[in-house]
């Protein structure tokens, strides 16, 4: 769930969206990862996705929200 703040009409919290779209991007090359038709994308594979996150938050530490994302505890859960 994305707490991002509700925010008013006058004013929104952006680093918690920043944040999020950062998180998005992460998904997206997860899905495509592997996979050489453009336009596709698969399930990212569950095993080792935390090390890989935390490698793309490192090459990508200047994108925006990456500090808040790498500072906060994130939990990996199985299903």
């Amino acid at each position: 769930m994305l707490n991002a703040g509700r925010g008013n009409p006058n004013w929104i919290c952006t680093t918690p969206r920043d944040a999020f779209g950062t998180l998005l991007r992460f998904g997206i090359e997860e899905s495509q990862r592997g996979v050489k038709i453009p336009d596709l994308g698969r399930m990212p594979e569950k095993e080792g996705i935390a090390k890989r996150f935390a490698a793309f938050l490192s090459v990508n530490k200047d994108a925006p929200g990456a500090s808040c994302s790498a500072t906060h505890s994130i939990t990996v859960s199985r299903h």
